[in-house]
């Protein structure tokens, strides 16, 4: 431009676009926070000071990032899997059951949906924010004498949706009694140890 711009206030070589208006509410987004402009959209907690990109806007199944780096979880839900009461006399009982909580309310457990198998002594483990709950292994010891079923199987869930679990894939050996663990939004689980 030429001259100085207290001289020529209106010459300019071209122009700015208008920053987009960051979503402001007093809570987090969460994964079924759906962004009306997509990928890239802000979100501003208003409590918190908090500030949240949305990295992958998938319908209900969003990734919201915090300045933090770690992506928004689906909250505080608790998951139980299967189980039985061992008499060891031939009555045995073993659950196919998925039973959840909200962990931060007061409450009774409610069902979340059921395994592909009724399953004792198995393992599970979560991949944390992400969302993934993984169960494998176990015994069904309701077959009754002269032994068990056993499982090399692994059930998957999505925590943040209610339903039936899926199956994931096997292990390398049939077992029950075993641990498991995770190192959570990193996605690897380790199941470890057990009776065969």
């Amino acid at each position: 431009m030429s001259g100085t711009t207290k001289q020529n206030p209106n010459r300019q070589s071209g122009t700015v676009g208008p920053v987009a208006s960051a979503t402001k509410d007093s809570g987090n987004p969460t994964k079924t926070t759906n962004p009306s402009s997509g990928v890239g959209s802000e979100w501003i907690n208003t409590t918190s000071g908090a500030i949240f990109i949305c990295t992958d806007a998938t319908t209900n199944d969003n990734t919201w990032i915090s300045q933090e780096g770690s992506p928004v979880g689906i909250g505080d839900r608790g998951c139980w899997i299967g189980g039985g009461n061992s008499t060891w006399v031939g009555a045995e009982s073993v659950w196919n059951t998925i039973d959840y909580i909200t962990i931060n309310t007061l409450c009774d457990s409610a069902l979340f949906g059921n395994l592909t198998a009724r399953k004792y002594e198995s393992a599970g483990c979560s991949n944390g924010t992400n969302g993934r709950g993984v169960n494998g292994g176990g015994l069904d010891w309701y077959t009754g004498t002269p032994g068990a079923t056993y499982f090399n199987s692994m059930d998957y869930v999505t925590i943040g949706t209610l339903g039936n679990a899926a199956d994931l894939g096997d292990m390398v050996i049939t077992s029950y009694s075993r641990g498991a663990c995770s190192n959570a939004t990193n996605d690897r689980g380790i199941f470890m140890g057990g009776q065969v």
